[in-house]
């Protein structure tokens, strides 16, 4: 590869450094924290490209205060050159990853990527709101994905290195390819649609909601720049033509009573293509009930003889089959409890016979290999392993227990849900983040039950905390 690198100039709000043929580091000049939004284990700016293609990186700051990088990828073989989707790709190592809360309030981000063709975008945001933050651009090409390649020794916490892969490209000997993109500062996500919008290559296609559900009605509101208000403009769903309404430089389409599916919503103007897909469902109650069904029907283990017998198992929709792993997420608990919230749920409002029976037989294969009655003890696995000690595990138990409270009012689930929260306490619960502890619905309902020496022992656990 070859790289025509650039120096800092002195307006340059950038202050970019390298190593070897690539960036290591990017930060604002006046930052009062100096947060380089790079990092990774492969540096920013390293390519993936076959065999046969020569590429070259060129930087550059502009009049307007950005860091123009454009990648060019020349066929430098006497064949012609046609790419797939992931042959080539781009390393865009933001700094997004999760250290102590201190570090990451001012030295860490989230990276939003959208490789939407030729309208894609990055939008890095600080951990914590204060500016200045990082965006991308792409100004000419098309990207049309990303993936992320992860060090799985750090678990969730690093969030890995991304790469931007390149849309499918054909090259005769000696043609090339451009990738080019824009790095600019913003204040947050108002100011970077903003300054998006400032550029015209970039078309804004953005849907009220993206999700919905049928009956319900699909808004979705275009803006471009100002230069593209006299270009032709075609917009389409999956492909065929579709009405919409046209006011200066925003566009709208309005659309109700579609059934049920995935509908990609595509507009080109002055060829420049953007889409959005929206997804509707069926109503609220036909999904959850048929979610219900699909977890009795598919999910539920039945076999006498297996301590998996009455368990709620993940399930391959490629290979139509259950699965099952001892090791992580994979296995006979953790947030397989969730599939019971569902189902005590939906009896709550409805009856079943199947599904109250599928129901009873999971409760009982959890009292059997997953929980302890006598200790408040939620296990990992069945046989009650608890080679890994998760107290995730206590607040989705704990949650399901409450849930077959309201909907069975048996107190002996108030009892269980009240063994739960003590023990997840007496081992550290006050200093873990659950995601999911309704605590003050929870003790509400031990109050109204009466249930007056569990909550105290709760309490008093907490303060002694």
């Amino acid at each position: 590869m070859k790289i025509k690198k650039t120096n800092d100039i002195k307006d340059s709000p950038f202050t970019v450094e390298y190593r070897e043929k690539y960036i290591s580091s990017i930060w604002h000049k006046d930052d009062p924290y100096k947060m380089n939004w790079v990092e990774g284990i492969r540096l920013w700016g390293t390519i993936e490209a076959p065999k046969g293609i020569e590429t070259t990186v060129i930087h550059s700051f502009t009049d307007h205060n950005t860091l123009k990088e454009v990648y060019e990828f020349k066929n430098n073989s006497e064949f012609d050159f046609f790419s797939k989707l992931g042959d080539t790709s781009i390393y865009t190592t933001f700094n997004d990853d999760y250290d102590s809360a201190d570090i990451c309030t001012v030295k860490k981000s989230h990276a939003h990527i959208w490789c939407g063709g030729e309208v894609s975008y990055v939008m890095g945001l600080r951990m914590v709101v204060e500016a200045p933050h990082l965006g991308l651009i792409l100004t000419k090409g098309s990207l049309k994905s990303y993936s992320v390649e992860r060090d799985l020794s750090l678990i969730s916490n690093d969030r890995g290195d991304f790469l931007l892969h390149v849309a499918p490209f054909q090259l005769a000997p000696g043609e090339s390819y451009i990738i080019e993109w824009e790095l600019f500062w913003h204040k947050g996500k108002e100011d970077f649609y903003n300054t998006l919008l400032t550029y015209p290559n970039y078309v804004h296609i953005q849907a009220e909601n993206y999700t919905l559900f049928e009956q319900e009605a699909i808004q979705i509101d275009i803006l471009h720049h100002e230069d593209l208000i006299n270009h032709e403009i075609e917009i389409s769903r999956d492909g065929k033509s579709i009405e919409f309404n046209k006011e200066k430089n925003m566009l709208e389409i309005r659309e109700k009573d579609l059934p049920p599916g995935e509908y990609c919503y595509s507009v080109k103007i002055g060829g420049i293509m953007a889409e959005a897909k929206v997804l509707v469902l069926p109503k609220i109650e036909k999904l959850t009930q048929s979610r219900c069904e699909f977890i009795v029907n598919k999910q539920q283990y039945h076999k006498i003889n297996s301590h998996l017998d009455g368990a709620l198992l993940i399930y391959d929709n490629e290979d139509h089959q259950m699965f099952y792993s001892h090791y992580h997420n994979h296995n006979g608990g953790r947030e397989r409890f969730g599939m019971g919230v569902l189902l005590a749920r939906f009896l709550r409002n409805n009856e079943n016979e199947q599904i109250e029976k599928s129901l009873i037989k999971y409760i009982n294969y959890i009292r059997r290999e997953l929980y302890d009655e006598e200790t408040g003890m939620v296990f990992n696995d069945i046989k009650r392993n608890n080679d890994i000690h998760r107290l995730y595990n206590y607040s989705w138990l704990a949650v399901l227990f409450k849930e077959l409270y309201l909907t069975w009012k048996s107190e002996e689930y108030l009892k269980d849900m009240g063994k739960v929260l003590l023990a997840y306490y007496k081992q550290g619960g006050a200093n873990f983040y659950p995601i999911e502890m309704p605590m003050f619905e929870m003790l509400t309902l031990l109050e109204e039950a009466k249930l007056d020496t569990v909550r105290h022992k709760i309490l008093v656990t907490l303060m002694n905390m």
